[in-house]
């Protein structure tokens, strides 16, 4: 007599489960980081005083959050005169300028890893804020 283990094929249809869920979430911030890129790079080429250190880490995820929570404006607006201005009042309130923004994603750019650490930690900070607003 065979015994079926259903708990294996179940652990098994939850793995699957989750990992076509990560590979959503990982498109879906894929796609929205293509627009939010392209709307700070439609900010202009403001050069002069500004500063072109690499972001922190933690500062850096904040402003990323910030403006894929402001996605559905910028998507709404034109992405052009009409988007930059959000993305502008976005890197203001953090204290950060264009270039900043620019070089902190080509330094980025340099290491896979990075943008994948990156991601997870984006992931985890939303997940956060996710579950402390559904516990209120």
């Amino acid at each position: 007599m065979k015994v079926k283990k259903t708990g294996d094929a179940q652990t098994e249809r939850v793995a699957s489960q989750r990992k076509f869920c990560y590979s959503v979430c990982v498109k879906r911030f894929l796609k929205q980081t293509a627009v939010v890129l392209l709307a700070a790079l439609v900010t202009g080429c403001s050069r002069g005083s500004e500063q072109r250190a690499v972001l922190d880490d933690e500062r850096f995820e904040k402003i990323y959050i910030e403006l894929l929570d402001s996605t559905q404006q910028i998507r709404a607006a034109a992405v052009d005169s009409a988007a930059h201005p959000i993305a502008l009042r976005v890197l203001s309130r953090h204290g950060a300028t264009v270039e900043q923004f620019r070089a902190t994603i080509a330094y980025y750019n340099n290491d896979t890893q990075r943008w994948k650490d990156f991601f997870l930690r984006v992931i985890q900070r939303l997940e956060k804020r996710r579950s402390n607003t559904a516990s209120q």
